[in-house]
């Protein structure tokens, strides 16, 4: 729907020298230099042979049902990445692999043109499925506007008209996401071709026409989001300044922010936020302006705009307990030292306890178990589990930082510290068992979870923190009965895992890592050092995590020897331990290696969190994107790719990586 009156201010052309008008140029400079090659081609898979190079250099793993389904299977054997789905129902809305050509189309009409009007029904079918597993969380185009685009291109096909670039760029940026949810119906082959035809048609126009342009580059960023990450953050913060300068023009002329146009224009908005900051949150994705686009909160935002329902004000706290998760990590990543962390967790607890006391009584957890399960109930589902992922990246970069003491040696702490620390560890493993119990309501409840990488990516950690605890308990001599009950929760994880990897590999490669650790610790059971007593960590309060580090401290002294110290016994289970804990750590693993610096911009955009020894290769366009935590690109390494996308222009430092086998 269009803006009101009066729309210069909107759609003005003067913005060319503004941080949008860079942004511009650095994705359009990106489109030819993001994969160097030395045919002159703008594809943003690179090489000569785009759809080649796609299919053996890129994985696709899960979106979720925040970012849902972008599965994959394994390039290495020349398999589409776009796989038959297995049987499920929810897998795709059409499993018959059919389209209809249209009866009559103009012979002006463009290769990529043709394509689109072929697969016309299956862009519509995958774009529908693509809106319900959303469940409002990601909004860019609602059905019937996406069906007023797609019905104005095939009219413009079948008159012989040329659309505009900006309306070409809006109808393939819809088959696009439509292209990952319809995978059986829409091939691999043409799906690299409307990517190409999308991202090509992104310019200048974006300055001039700012919701249309924020509703694309929501669609591309999210295509590009486990294709190449740092390319997935170039359009969310072009949509995101482009956003703040329509926000500006609005605040400027006085304009009713709670007319529908606009509360329309802040989900975009606040879309973009999401996926922002859920890059940063998870995997680590940060650059040096991402305080210029991730708001402290969105709740404030959107207090102009009254007529929010219900569900946009759930869809709202997602947002926020993300943005609150980006900055998170962003300062955890910056914390190299045990004097600077234990402040900065401090000031982090504290606002993860204002956002959590701001929630509405019907938000709390506790409704989970109490309230119906609809859709409102999912996204509840949602927020807790972003919640309680602060509280778990938060212990895992103190267990980063605390090292593991070998040998059976302890940790010299002041007791401030001392108690400091057991409070933290203490609330993260209570957000662990938490996440598990809300994933499992989840899977008893039959939710859309299959397509859903938040999930995997919880189901992944708490699973990886509850295996170490229990190692640890049993290094330390502890009773098989007293740690073996807990295994239970690792079960609903596993099983998470198993139920999502029927349509999403990387889940199944998740699995199998853990799989390893859960055999070995079901049957080595060293013999009983300790009287009958629950482990600290087994007692720890069941109820959610405390906010205040000390409030717990006279409870849970001794969980800092327990998690924190190797007993000198047999070499197997302490390496299992030390195993466990690196994969706990993630993405802050490699912090003893070499510290992960911030960029300075885009020019050479390093993934924090991605392995320092790989962001060498940022140049050559592998990057540290090849290197994401929890085997985002397991079947692909940076050496891989690079081997196989054989234009790629290495460097002389590149080549002496891959010669020594990095």
């Amino acid at each position: 729907m269009a803006l009101p009156t009066p729309t210069p201010p909107i759609r003005s052309p003067s913005l060319p020298t503004d941080e949008a008008a860079k942004l511009v140029h650095l994705i359009d400079r990106n489109r030819s230099s993001s994969f160097p090659s030395s045919a002159a081609s703008h594809s943003p898979f690179g090489g000569s042979n785009p759809q080649q190079a796609y299919r053996d250099g890129l994985q696709l793993p899960g979106l979720s049902a925040l970012f849902p389904a972008f599965s994959s299977s394994n390039h290495s054997n020349g398999a589409s990445a776009y796989p038959t789905p297995a049987s499920d129902s929810s897998a795709s809305p059409n499993k018959t692999p059919t389209n209809r050509t249209p009866a009559y189309v103009s012979p002006y009409a463009s290769p990529e043109q043709h394509a689109l009007i072929t697969h016309i029904d299956a862009v519509r079918r995958g774009f529908a499925f693509h809106r319900q597993c959303n469940r409002q969380s990601f909004v860019a185009y609602n059905e019937s506007q996406a069906e007023q685009v797609l019905k104005e291109f095939q009219g413009s096909v079948a008159d012989g008209r040329t659309l505009p670039e900006s309306k070409l760029c809006e109808v393939f940026s819809i088959a696009v996401m439509a292209s990952t949810f319809n995978r059986v119906q829409i091939p691999a082959q043409v799906a690299d071709v409307f990517y190409q035809a999308a991202s090509d048609r992104i310019g200048t126009w974006v300055l001039s026409e700012h919701v249309p342009a924020m509703r694309c580059c929501g669609l591309l960023g999210l295509s590009n989001l486990f294709r190449k990450a740092t390319v997935s953050l170039l359009y969310f913060d072009l949509g995101l300044a482009l956003a703040a300068k329509l926000f500006s023009a609005m605040r400027i002329h006085s304009f009713d922010m709670g007319q529908p146009e606009h509360v329309e224009v802040q989900s975009i908005w606040r879309s973009l936020v999401f996926c922002r900051a859920w890059l940063q949150s998870t995997i680590g994705a940060c650059t040096s302006d991402d305080q210029l686009w991730l708001p402290s909160t969105v709740s404030t935002e959107c207090e102009e705009a009254p007529c929010l329902a219900v569900r946009q004000n759930v869809t709202t706290q997602i947002t926020d307990i993300y943005v609150i998760g980006a900055k998170a990590m962003r300062v955890l990543i910056l914390c190299d030292s045990k004097a600077t962390l234990l402040p900065a967790i401090q000031v982090l607890f504290g606002e993860i306890g204002a956002w959590y006391d701001r929630l509405p009584a019907q938000a709390k957890a506790s409704e989970l178990s109490q309230t119906p399960w609809n859709d409102t109930k999912v996204c509840l589902g949602y927020v807790h589990l972003g919640h309680l992922g602060a509280i778990t990246l938060i212990l895992r970069k103190t267990l980063s930082i605390y090292r593991p003491k070998l040998k059976g040696q302890k940790h010299s702490m002041q007791p401030r510290e001392r108690s400091q620390v057991a409070a933290i560890l203490n609330d993260g493993i209570i957000a662990a068992k938490q996440s598990s119990r809300i994933l499992y309501l989840f899977l008893g409840e039959q939710a859309s979870i299959r397509h859903c990488w938040t999930v995997i990516y919880s189901a992944f950690v708490c699973a990886s923190i509850l295996l170490y605890c229990i190692s640890q308990t049993q290094l330390h001599g502890y009773p098989d009965s007293e740690w073996r009950p807990y295994l239970s929760l690792v079960d609903n994880n596993m099983d998470i895992l198993a139920y999502c990897q029927e349509l999403d590999p990387v889940a199944g490669t998740l699995r199998d890592t853990l799989s390893q650790y859960m055999q070995f610790l079901r049957v080595s059971v060293p013999a009983p050092s300790r009287p009958h007593a629950p482990p600290p960590w087994a007692r720890a309060n069941l109820d959610f995590p405390s906010r205040n580090p000390e409030d717990q401290h006279h409870q849970t002294q001794d969980l800092v020897d327990l998690l924190l110290v190797v007993p000198a016994r047999r070499a197997g289970p302490a390496q299992t331990s030390l195993d466990l804990l690196k994969l706990v750590c993630q993405p802050f693993s490699d912090a003893d290696e070499a510290r992960c610096k911030l960029t300075s911009g885009y020019g050479v955009p390093k993934v924090l969190g991605a392995v320092s020894r790989g962001s060498l290769l940022c140049d050559g366009g592998a990057g540290a994107d090849a290197w994401m935590p929890y085997g985002w690109q397991q079947h692909q390494s940076s050496a891989a790719f690079t081997g196989k996308a054989t234009n790629l222009a290495l460097t002389m430092a590149q080549q002496e990586m891959l010669r020594a086998g990095v």
